[in-house]
């Protein structure tokens, strides 16, 4: 297995999106849910588990205020790095 993301922030509530995306969290990761999904969300309780994940969200967020929650966090931060690779890539062998 390749390297697997240590977040995730999900903005997009898309149900797919959100419920997929848990495969993927590396081990210790955290999962943070910002999009708002009005349907089940659905996953893997052993997968997750046995990664020892944090499942984390927010409510009432508007893109203004999460754009500048994001900006200020960024600019707080002294090394970011981003990953912008495609999310299968951390499965390769």
């Amino acid at each position: 297995m390749g390297i697997c993301p240590q977040r995730f922030i999900d903005a997009t509530g898309s149900q797919k999106a959100i419920n997929s995306a848990f495969q993927y969290l590396a081990h210790g990761g955290r999962y943070v849910l910002i999009g708002l999904q009005k349907g089940d969300i659905t996953f893997s309780h052993p997968e997750f588990h046995k990664r020892e994940g944090t499942l984390m969200s927010s409510r009432n967020a508007t893109r203004a205020g999460f754009c500048e929650q994001v900006i200020t966090n960024l600019k707080q931060k002294k090394s970011i790095r981003l990953r912008t690779s495609p999310i299968g890539s951390c499965l390769t062998s």
